[in-house]
């Protein structure tokens, strides 16, 4: 059931953003920072980009899987935003797993 809503949820965020960045361009999603309100979420992108990396970063040196996988996806979290976490947990499905 997680792969499936994975899958879908991979769907539409990558069909969202292919529209956002043929409608505005790659660089197009980036405010000019001219309201307060611009770097409250411009931050809470960041801290929330860095907690995702660092569950991934833990989570695969708790089960002694390659380093640099975590750090492809981290590249990839600033190339091309939650895509690149969902695809990660698509493919190392037991990160999600319950104990």
């Amino acid at each position: 059931m997680i792969r499936i809503i994975l899958i879908v949820a991979l769907a539409i965020h990558s069909t969202l953003s292919g529209v956002a960045i043929y409608q505005g361009g790659y660089l197009g999603a980036f405010p000019p920072f001219q309201e307060i309100w611009t770097y409250q979420i411009f931050s809470d992108l960041v801290v929330a980009t860095g907690i995702v990396w660092l569950f991934l970063y833990h989570e695969a040196k708790s089960k002694n899987r390659p380093l640099w996988r975590v750090w492809v996806c981290g590249l990839g979290i600033v190339a091309s935003g939650s895509i690149s976490p969902l695809i990660y947990l698509l493919i190392h499905r037991d990160v999600l797993e319950v104990v």
